[in-house]
Parts: structure tokens; C-alpha cells; sequence
């Protein structure tokens, strides 16, 4: 081969292939950018992960399992019902001693107490109707004095009023 067909041939060569580094450069310049995109995504998508977890992790703690759940409600219904037994029988006990002490009491005041007959018991009643009525029209001429009083006040308030408006 001669130097005129080498020269030849290298400008072939460069001339075909020389585009291919600067493609090259540019294709691996893309493949850079493409993984440093990849890794901010990456990080983006571990930090929800992470975010994720911790809210997990968070509802775990305040969450107890249906087994656990389901054996206290069965033992709290078992509590509740031996405490509901245990407070009627309690509640009876106390019953009987209070209907027993009512009716000591009732037979003591019964014997220190001297019985109303039947006419001054309603000679009371009377009495207490008579002091309810009177109670009553007292309390309507105290609400008639009241309006009363409000009205001359108001009608003072407008004699006032009328009689600025005259003077001026």
C-alpha cells in the first residue's frame, strides 16, 4: 500500500468514524444524566418508604391485634357481668337493711309522735290552699305595680322627649 491510499484510507476512516467519539461522548454524557436522575428518584422513593414505615410503625403502636381485642372484650364481659351480680346482691343487702331501719324508725316515731286526725289534717290543707292564694294575689298586684311603674316611667321618658324636640 502506498502513502497516498493510507492517507486515503484514514481520511475514510476519520471521516466515517468520526462523528462515533463525539456520539459516544454524547450518548455516555446521556447515561450519566440518566443515572443521576435514577439516583434522586431512588432517594425520593426511599424517603416515602421511610415515611411510610414510620406511620407503620406508628399505627402498630397504637393498634392491638383482633386476638388480643377479642380476649378482653370476652374477659371484660365476664368482669361485667360478676360485677353487675356482685352489685345487685350488694344492692339487696342494702335494701333490706334500709327497709329494716325504716321500719324501726316508723315504729319509733309512730310512738313518740301523737297521730293527726283525719279533720285537722284537712284543716291544714285548707290552711295551706288559703296561704297559696293569698300568696298568689300578692305576687300578681306586686307584677301589676311593676308594669305600672315601667309604663309612667316610659311615658315620663317620652314627655321629656317630646318637650326637647318643642324647645329646640
Amino acid at each position: 500500500m502506498s502513502s497516498a491510499e493510507k492517507v486515503e484510507l484514514r481520511e475514510y476512516l476519520e471521516m466515517r468514524l468520526g462523528n462515533v467519539g463525539e456520539r459516544v461522548g454524547d450518548r455516555l454524557n446521556a447515561m450519566d444524566k440518566a443515572l443521576e436522575l435514577q439516583a434522586v428518584e431512588l432517594s425520593r422513593r426511599l424517603d416515602i418508604l421511610n415515611h411510610a414505615h414510620e406511620r407503620a410503625v406508628e399505627a402498630r403502636r397504637e393498634t392491638v391485634p383482633r386476638e388480643t381485642f377479642e380476649n378482653y372484650v370476652s374477659n371484660n364481659e365476664v368482669r361485667v357481668q360478676e360485677t353487675s351480680k356482685a352489685l345487685e346482691d350488694k344492692t339487696s343487702l342494702i335494701a333490706q337493711e334500709l327497709a329494716r331501719a325504716t321500719s324501726m324508725l316508723t315504729a319509733e316515731v309512730n310512738d313518740r309522735v301523737p297521730r293527726l286526725t283525719w279533720d285537722k289534717w284537712i284543716e291544714q290543707q285548707e290552711e295551706d290552699k288559703k296561704l297559696a292564694l293569698r300568696d298568689r294575689e300578692a305576687s300578681r298586684r306586686a307584677t301589676t305595680l311593676a308594669l305600672v311603674s315601667a309604663a309612667l316611667t316610659v311615658m315620663s321618658m317620652v314627655v321629656w322627649v317630646v318637650l326637647a324636640v318643642a324647645l329646640k
